[in-house]
């Protein structure tokens, strides 16, 4: 049995999270892990924050401040939760994302077990930007920029892509200790976040046996096959800012 954290990020979108948290709550298992629920509030409104604590009277809401900060600070008061908590996983969902299908939390554990080199394992999306419109998906379109997909499975069968095209922010489960890692400053923190996270890896690293690895590597998965999506992304209007 693991303790889990659940961390869902907010900025605002009434519209959005009132969606998120209730088909969560139905489509994620947790199983016999201990769950903790956070909700981490960038809106600065002190109006959104007191309709969180009446709306989800179960989640703990942290603001981030007492004004809208950015996404680079909402993240470091999401990595600060996380520390704080010591716990096993965070898993981590922005309130724009529905989940579209049943997540078993032991299944992606099982993942991060399998490969303990993996720094999350993150659920495919629909396509959403235009590049992955053209290209048919997500992966697809990653792909096509040049950045290799592994298929890997666990050893009771359950598949994944190993990849070190980036550490994203959408709903994902990851190791608490990856938390312990400083997000950075500044506009375009994800991408940054995820060179630092990869930079020890050697050129084509990604194809060598798991057991051949060097012990610094570090990598990220998404459950299941690149034909396979786990969620939807519902935030048509961007409220937050310093992406």
């Amino acid at each position: 049995m693991n303790d889990i954290v659940w961390i869902t990020l907010t900025n605002g979108r009434r519209d959005c999270i009132a969606q998120t948290i209730p088909i969560a709550e139905k489509q994620l298992d947790f199983g016999s892990n201990t769950v903790r629920q956070y909700i981490i509030d960038d809106s600065g409104d002190s109006d959104y924050r007191k309709w969180l604590y009446e709306m989800f009277p179960h989640f703990t809401v942290i603001p981030v401040d007492s004004e809208p900060a950015g996404y680079w600070r909402a993240m470091k008061k999401v990595f600060e939760v996380v520390r704080l908590s010591h716990t096993d996983y965070c898993f981590f969902l922005e309130d724009d994302f529905i989940l579209t299908r049943k997540i078993s939390i032991n299944e992606l554990v099982e993942v991060l077990t399998d490969n303990q080199q993996l720094a999350q394992v993150a659920l495919i999306r629909q396509s959403w930007f235009a590049n992955e419109q053209a290209y048919g998906g997500v992966i697809k379109a990653l792909q096509a920029s040049g950045r290799d997909f592994i298929p890997r499975h666990t050893l009771t069968g359950i598949d994944y892509l190993e990849h070190e095209a980036i550490f994203t922010g959408n709903p994902n489960l990851f190791p608490a200790q990856i938390a312990n890692r400083e997000w950075p400053d500044g506009s375009w923190s994800e991408s940054r976040f995820s060179r630092n996270l990869f930079k020890h890896n050697k050129i084509n690293d990604i194809r060598l046996p798991i057991e051949d690895r060097q012990p610094a590597s570090m990598y990220c998965a998404y459950m299941g096959t690149e034909n396979e999506e786990w969620c939807e992304h519902i935030g048509h209007d961007r409220l937050g800012g310093d992406y």
